[in-house]
């Protein structure tokens, strides 16, 4: 109730590992470090991180801006959470990105331009510049939304770019002929859902999804 009619976005929930790349500040320069959810990041996360050119990335930043900031994703691919995306190589889905030296997170206007300008690859979103109010009647209604979101793996939207009406759909509106069936479709985990301006945020997982298990 206090939050459904502040302005949101609706972003998939990514089945990955979290991983945050960051800039530390340190005396008129920056340190890169990667770190994974509880931890130092992992040798494949440093090496992804250096297949994607951090170090040539977070130099613009630092040029365009002198802040240091932190980019945060969910780590995805071949090994991870079973790669339920059947992806064939690495991918870092950004979901948050903080300004270290301000100590503020970027809002969602903010953060695509961010992604788009240093070319970061951002979570898949679903809805945008909505409010819970005016999309859901009910708890009850947003929770079926969820257990009705699936994406086509053979095509998904994880494993190439484009678009279609197979890499993302609800099955009550597009598919007719009954429930999506592994390997060909797979649900989402899930979504989550934040204010524009990171007023809130917060998860709403499908507990079908944990029903089938992976």
């Amino acid at each position: 109730d206090k939050v459904k009619s502040t302005p949101c976005y609706i972003t998939r929930k990514h089945e990955g590992q979290s991983v945050t790349m960051i800039m530390l500040p340190k005396k008129k320069s920056y340190d890169i470090k990667v770190f994974g959810r509880n931890s130092n990041g992992l040798e494949r996360h440093y090496r992804y991180a250096n297949k994607i050119g951090i170090s040539d990335k977070f130099k613009k930043v630092w040029k365009d801006t002198h802040h240091c900031f932190a980019v945060q994703g969910e780590f995805c691919g071949p090994g991870v959470q079973s790669n339920i995306y059947n992806l064939t190589s690495y991918r870092f889905f950004v979901y948050t990105v903080k300004d270290v030296t301000t100590n503020k997170l970027l809002a969602y206007n903010e953060l695509k331009e961010f992604c788009k300008k240093y070319d970061f690859e951002t979570v898949k979103c679903a809805l945008d510049n909505t409010t819970l109010e005016k999309r859901f009647k009910s708890i009850d209604e947003l929770q079926d939304y969820v257990e009705h979101q699936w994406f086509y793996v053979k095509n998904g939207c994880l494993n190439s770019q484009q678009t279609d009406e197979w890499a993302d759909f609800d099955d009550r509106k597009q598919y007719a002929l009954g429930t999506p069936k592994k390997p060909d479709f797979h649900r989402w985990e899930g979504v989550v859902i934040r204010g524009l301006n990171n007023e809130f945020s917060f998860k709403v997982k499908s507990n079908q999804y944990q029903i089938d298990g992976l």
